[in-house]
């Protein structure tokens, strides 16, 4: 009987498990003069020392196809890679950074982790002086929920401050996403729309709002918002870029 019950409750066990994903929009490594790396940090919250978290972490290029942005150390060395198989112990961290095959180019997608453990993660963005190394900015972000109206702070100042969005349609979806965003003043006045349209399961799309809205070209001083609406659920990153500083910023709930 006691061998029953045991086999019984590994079986619930196992038929209760659930996976759970974490998207991140915006991952890359490389670049001439100035380098760009990403690294992800992911923490298992469970105190469980004889049974470990596990984890898969794996990246793509913006066409949702798999793609060598991570790094996976060997016996013969460092290598890039397109996924990395993670064992954590109870209360353990882990570090998983960027990689490519060229360093000297600049390789941009995202990347998706997937686990049926309590884990927690979170992403540092980093930019690099390629000739000396010096760190020169790094900003961080937690992974995206997926959801299909949002809301973002646009700046721009019509010289160096850049607002843009990165988003990913993921690949579980079976349909194309059109994306509206709708831009806004500080007084709530319409400046103006714009559509991403055709970004298909898996893609990823960036985009700089001043080019999707003609209207906050060369605009000054102008601070505002945008709503974002998608036919399909979609993963949202803001971003903004002042010089070489770069921001990500949270996605606001929908208005």
């Amino acid at each position: 009987m006691k061998l029953k019950a045991l086999v019984l409750l590994c079986f619930f066990s196992t038929g209760l498990a659930q996976t759970q994903t974490f998207w991140i929009p915006q991952f890359g490594e490389g670049g001439t003069g100035l380098r760009f790396g990403s690294t992800i940090t992911i923490v298992n919250l469970s105190s469980e020392i004889l049974n470990p978290a596990r984890a898969r972490v794996e990246s793509f290029g913006v066409d949702g196809t798999p793609a060598n942005l991570l790094r996976r150390v060997t016996i013969a060395g460092p290598e890039a890679t397109s996924a990395v198989d993670l064992e954590l112990p109870g209360l353990g961290s882990e570090l998983v950074s960027s990689g490519s095959d060229d360093p000297s180019q600049l390789s941009l997608g995202w990347t998706r982790i997937t686990t049926e453990d309590n884990l927690a993660v979170e992403v540092l963005f980093s930019i690099f002086d390629s000739a000396t190394g010096q760190l020169l900015t790094s900003t961080s972000i937690l992974p995206r929920p997926l959801t299909r109206e949002a809301t973002m702070i646009v700046s721009v100042d019509g010289a160096s401050t850049v607002s843009s969005v990165a988003i990913l349609n993921p690949p579980s979806n079976q349909e194309t996403a059109q994306v509206t965003i709708d831009v806004f003043d500080r007084f709530g006045q319409s400046v103006g729309s714009g559509i991403i349209d055709g970004c298909e399961p898996g893609e990823r799309v960036a985009q700089n709002l001043a080019e999707l809205v003609p209207a906050l070209a060369g605009l000054e001083g102008f601070l505002g918002t945008a709503s974002i609406r998608s036919t399909v659920d979609i993963a949202v990153l803001p971003l903004r870029q002042d010089g070489i500083e770069l921001t990500t910023q949270e996605a606001l709930p929908a208005r």
